[in-house]
């Protein structure tokens, strides 16, 4: 907006004008490399809208990521309603140095002296060093080298970009480490069905413990389990170099099956004795004796059949008809 003395009127009147670019820059110095990412700031007068771009902007300054290599163009656009105004800022971009490095292993075995093998090829750069403690080698943009490294050691690949100011770096760290120690057991590996087993395990040097089927599990522990049919149970154990696996097969015996049980004759191999107590009678009865290899007793004698009182002789009499038999035995045993 300006003022403008009017000789007709006397007075001064507003004009309105476009908008004023007071500076339209990138706040960060070169050079600019893919990737980096650069401010545009700006200071405008008197504009109702700032596109960046043929996109609307707000503010004052704008963040830009370089993605791309080569001559790259930003366009600052302000407008009012009396006019436009327009700046363009251009720069070029650079590639960033590129590395493939490929080494044979990151983590090696502590105290087996294992080596590490770099293979490596480096693109737009200039001035390639490999850096290793306080030793730094040139290198050539391919190539290859050998390393036993004892301890844990970080192995840097530094090069300049194609301008020669800037430092780019590989870093690639090489760890030492021991291998995990795995105990698994098992309290029986045969068993029957639906009965009991303990699986137990100690595990050293590891990021992590897993059972297939129970999951996760600390390094040291113990686990019921009563498997139905032959099983194998599986732990899986994560350290530096991978993982490890170590695996147990509980298998079933079969039921017995009873067909039939045989029971042994008890055999006798002494001689043992009877006692009992005889009969007691008024008759005057002797008891006959007898004996095996086995049992030793004593029996009564039997009487002979013309000696027992049960015999009467037949006479050609009258027979008696006994009405009680058990009153006439009474009589003959008691009788006086």
């Amino acid at each position: 907006m300006a003022l403008v003395y009017n000789e007709t009127t006397g007075n001064f009147d507003d004009i309105q004008s476009p908008p004023i670019i007071r500076y339209y820059r990138i706040q960060e110095n070169l050079p600019f490399f893919q990737g980096d990412q650069v401010t545009l700031i700006w200071q405008i007068d008197a504009a109702n809208h700032i596109f960046i771009d043929d996109e609307e902007r707000d503010g004052n300054s704008l963040e830009v990521l370089l993605d791309t290599v080569g001559q790259k163009k930003f366009k600052l656009r302000a407008t009012n309603s009396d006019g436009t105004a327009e700046r363009e800022i251009t720069l070029e971009v650079l590639p960033c140095p590129k590395f493939e490095i490929h080494p044979s292993a990151t983590v090696l075995h502590k105290g087996r002296n294992e080596n590490v093998v770099f293979r490596w090829t480096i693109e737009n750069a200039r001035d390639i060093k490999l850096i290793s403690g306080n030793e730094r080698t040139e290198l050539a943009e391919t190539g290859e080298a050998t390393f036993s490294p004892i301890e844990d050691t970080q192995f840097t690949f530094e090069a300049n970009g194609l301008e020669g100011n800037r430092v780019f770096r590989h870093i690639i760290p090489i760890k030492i480490r021991e291998a995990a120690r795995i105990d698994f057991k098992v309290n029986r590996q045969f068993s029957y069905p639906n009965l009991p087993i303990i699986l137990s395990w100690n595990v050293d040097n590891c990021i992590g413990v897993t059972i297939d089927d129970f999951g996760e599990q600390p390094s040291q522990g113990v686990l019921e389990v009563t498997p139905g049919v032959d099983t194998t149970y599986v732990i899986r154990v994560q350290d530096a170099f991978g993982e490890e696996r170590r695996t147990i097969t509980v298998r079933m015996l079969p039921l017995p099956v009873i067909k039939q049980i045989l029971v042994p004759t008890p055999k006798v191999d002494e001689s043992f004795d009877i006692s009992y107590a005889t009969p007691q009678f008024k008759a005057n009865i002797s008891v006959p004796s007898f004996e095996t290899s086995l049992v030793k007793l004593s029996l009564p004698e039997v009487p002979k059949l013309k000696d027992s009182f049960f015999v009467r002789s037949i006479s050609s009499g009258k027979k008696k008809r006994i009405k009680n038999p058990f009153k006439s035995l009474y009589a003959y045993f008691f009788r006086k």
